[in-house]
């Protein structure tokens, strides 16, 4: 791959990156096998979920939904 060309890739990673902090938040976390596997559940199930960040996004979602039907917050 030619210089030029790395260069352009790191940049376009680099811009990208500066676009996702600007509106959303990072976390760098563990989790069990089973929280894996639900993820993966989440992204075959729900069409527009493409990766684990908007897996989790579309967990917590559910699961403020729950809640909200449930009653249960406090």
């Amino acid at each position: 791959m030619s210089n030029d060309k790395k260069q352009s890739r790191a940049l376009a990673r680099k811009n990208h990156h500066k676009k996702q902090m600007g509106c959303k938040n990072r976390i760098d976390t563990y989790i069990n096998p089973e929280t894996k596997a639900g993820l993966s559940t989440l992204k075959a199930t729900f069409g527009e979920v493409k990766n684990e960040g908007q897996a989790i996004d579309k967990a917590v979602m559910l699961a403020l939904e729950s809640l909200d039907q449930t009653d249960l917050k406090q």
